[in-house]
């Protein structure tokens, strides 16, 4: 099996300078999106108080995840800074932590 090396600066960079109209083209991620949430419904039997979403992006997921399973807590990750995209949904109970989640 080959392995693919991801360069993550460049990914950062990248993601960050579209991140302002990101979620204007992410037709296929939120498709996606409303399938997970459909998965995590239809299997998901225990509620769940605490959620950490690794990869967060821009939130088209986390927003589908908060709206749905009204968690008491949460923690948004992404290897990019995504305060700005997320600023609405962050709170006490909703936090951000920036970083690359392989490292963690």
């Amino acid at each position: 099996m080959e392995t693919t090396i991801v360069n993550k600066q460049l990914l950062v960079n990248r993601f960050t300078r579209a991140s302002e109209t990101y979620d204007n083209t992410a037709t296929v991620q939120r498709l996606i999106a409303s399938k997970m949430m459909s998965l995590i419904q239809e299997n998901c039997y225990i509620p769940q108080s605490r959620i950490l979403e690794v990869g967060c992006g821009t939130g088209i997921f986390s927003r589908m995840l908060l709206e749905k399973l009204h968690p008491k807590q949460a923690l948004l990750n992404d290897i990019c800074d995504m305060r700005a995209s997320l600023s609405d949904l962050l709170s006490e109970q909703i936090e951000f932590a920036m970083g690359d989640a392989e490292v963690y």
